[in-house]
């Protein structure tokens, strides 16, 4: 490398900008190819980009390539004098195949568009328009993080006795940082820069590996960027090799920034003309939908753009990973921001294409809309555009009870606090069961990862896109059951016919876990173990039920006398014949301890059912469901002979 302050002329040329410059490109593909600038020697691969040539029956001395991203970067207003934040991410590989002889630099940088790779650049330095004999009257330069590579004793490089090693360096000022890897070696590792325009701080993060020992080090540099760039600015990547010989590939790579002012009223105004356009252009179903969802009390429609900016772009952007909250089946959850309300939430969005999750979209919205009750989490508002579908809910800063249950290895979950919270989950389902006027709620998927927790660790049970709503006189039809194995009562797997009674037994086995800290279904344990409500009502025949208790736990004498209540009310919530199990009412007197435990039967019975419902929903269930057991402890009166395996669970629904 040369000058620590590298200058080069450029070529001013119009081009259209983004309002605010982000992507994902993880990995780097071939397909990537249409969103990059790729010259000199640097082509694309599936391994990702090579910045120069890795091809062995070519000569690899004297290489140079760049590749930069194809659109700019707005990096500063002028008139208002802004600046804006960006971060980036890239993982990179720096091999010399086993060889000493490396050279010289790979960078990432940020440079005035037009810049190109001059005629006299032959594989030195940064490759980034430098020539030696460039004065320091230019116009503008560029700002670069250069892993340098190469000895050059001209440099103060860092130095350790023998030889020349290593560095990473800022190009806009002096200041460098060993950096300790293997060159010879080839091991992947990454960095992260990040730009903070209000403290005009520019961090730089990344990882080394020296003889197998992993590091992570840091570099910090304050510059103000608008003395050294221009308004608008290209992205990307150069490498040069010299004399020598390594391959420089970058692997991935991610970026994002954020919009500045008046970059925003612009883009709001396009935003606008661009939702009506979109909206006339929507088909006749996607204009009922949006018009069946402004008639829903409460909840609000909101922009995409607000929670694009809200959630850093969907936790893309760098060090906004842990905004990503969890993800299902049907899509992910973020953590944003909104500032105007000054409030934290939850966005969910469904994955593209999802015809299950565009009818979980659609249900969650109508139904959860209508409900208001401090044990339900609020849903605030929804949006839609096009394929994407998200939803807008309170966040709950403690997470899920699955979460305290099974994955927080720093501390434990006490039961004064695991009982107020079966407490609150009762009084939700209470509230969708019965306080209703005109029509109850069934929510179908209760269970410990819908039981989300406030501040004070209160409940709220969220995700109602599988509920349904229904008439007070009237049971839902029979369909294929939808749920978590588990959690499925046996008449539901059966029949396919959701009720108030397959909720409370979907909510007894939340009891169960919730008192003795264990999963509904664990094949790791011995065979008697692996179903929790066969299990604990074996130690309920036997007079040993606190012996299922969570080992975790410390109970007072009050708290023994409460863990026994949790669990037999978990039973009495789990009984296999739907018609003994309790109502949620009964189910809240219980736990209150208004009502006094039932006496349940030592040994857990058999379900009995009528099959009606089973003949009329045959053909609707999926082919899994009808298996035969000899040890089955289903017995469906009448003529079909339709069997579920020991505790009513079909053992091909069991997770491997």
């Amino acid at each position: 490398m040369s000058k620590s302050l590298c200058i080069f002329l450029f070529l001013t040329l119009f081009a259209n900008a983004t309002f605010s410059l982000s992507f994902d490109m993880s990995p780097i593909t071939k397909s990537d190819g249409g969103h990059l600038n790729l010259t000199g020697d640097t082509y694309i691969t599936e391994e990702g980009i090579q910045v120069t040539t890795n091809e062995r029956d070519q000569a690899r001395g004297g290489r140079v390539g760049r590749a930069t991203y194809s659109e700019l970067l707005h990096l500063w207003d002028k008139a208002s004098q802004q600046m804006a934040d960006f971060s980036t991410h890239f993982s990179f590989v720096i091999d010399s195949s086993g060889s000493y002889n490396f050279g010289d630099d790979l960078a990432f940088f940020l440079a005035p568009y037009g810049s190109t790779i001059k005629p006299w650049e032959s594989g030195s330095g940064l490759s980034l328009g430098l020539d030696n004999a460039t004065s320091l009257s230019v116009l503008d330069t560029f700002v670069a993080v250069q892993f340098d590579t190469y000895p050059n004793p001209v440099i103060d490089l860092p130095y350790d006795g023998r030889f020349f090693i290593p560095h990473v360096g800022i190009d806009i000022g002096t200041d460098t940082k060993t950096w300790y890897n293997n060159i010879s070696a080839g091991w992947q590792n990454d960095a992260w820069i990040h730009y903070n325009s209000s403290t005009n701080l520019l961090k730089v993060i990344f990882t080394g590996n020296n003889s197998g020992i992993f590091r992570r080090d840091d570099l910090l540099y304050v510059v103000d960027l608008r003395n050294h760039l221009s308004e608008y600015v290209t992205v990307g990547f150069t490498a040069a090799t010299g004399a020598s010989f390594k391959q420089n590939n970058v692997k991935s790579w991610n970026f994002s920034s954020t919009v500045l002012a008046s970059d925003k009223l612009k883009q709001e105004k396009k935003g606008s003309e661009e939702e009506h356009h979109m909206y006339k252009g929507l088909d006749l179903e996607e204009q009922q939908l949006d018009n069946e969802f402004k008639i829903c009390n409460g909840p609000k429609k909101f922009s995409y753009r607000e929670l694009v900016d809200a959630t850093n772009d969907f936790a893309k952007e760098l060090f906004a990973a842990e905004n990503k909250l969890g993800e299902g089946g049907f899509g992910s959850v973020y953590k944003g921001f909104l500032p105007a309300m000054n409030i934290w939430i939850a966005v969910k969005k469904v994955s593209e294409g999802s015809k299950q999750g565009r009818k979980e979209y659609e249900s969650e919205v109508k139904i959860i809309s209508q409900m208001r009750h401090k044990n339900l989490v609020e849903l605030m508002g929804w949006c839609h555009r096009s394929a994407e579908l998200l939803l807008v809910n309170e966040f709950m800063p403690n997470g899920s009870l699955d979460y305290h249950l099974f994955k927080n290895e720093s501390s434990v979950l006490t039961f004064e606090k695991r009982y107020r919270i079966a407490e609150g989950v009762a009084s939700a389902i209470l509230y969708l069961h019965e306080v209703q006027s005109r029509k109850y709620v069934v929510h179908r998927d209760v269970k410990v990862s819908n039981v989300m927790l406030d501040h004070n660790f209160n409940a709220k049970l969220g995700d109602f896109g599988l509920a349904r709503l229904v008439d007070h006189d009237k049971d839902l039809h029979s369909t294929v059951p939808a749920g978590t194995i588990g959690y499925i009562a046996p008449e539901y797997s059966a029949t396919g016919k959701a009720s108030k009674e397959t909720d409370i037994f979907s909510f007894g086995i939340v009891l169960l876990e919730t008192a003795c800290g264990r999963k509904p279904v664990d094949h790791r344990l011995p065979g008697e173990k692996v179903l929790l409500m066969e299990w604990v009502w074996g130690l309920y025949e036997s007079g040993k039920v606190l012996d299922a208790a969570d080992p975790r736990l410390c109970f007072s004498r009050l708290e023994v006398q409460k863990i026994e209540r949790l669990m037999v009310v978990g039973l009495w919530c789990v009984h296999p014949r739907s018609g003994r199990r309790p109502t949620i009412r009964q189910v809240v007197r219980a736990l209150t301890s208004e009502d006094p435990l039932p006496s349940l039967p030592l040994a857990m019975p058999k379900a009995v059912y009528d099959d009606n419902a089973a003949s009329a929903s045959a053909s609707a269930l999926p082919s899994q469901v009808a298996t035969t057991n000899s040890s089955s402890h289903v017995v469906i009166r009448g003529s079909s002979s339709l069997t579920i395996s020991s505790g009513g669970f079909a053992s091909d629904l069991l997770p491997s």
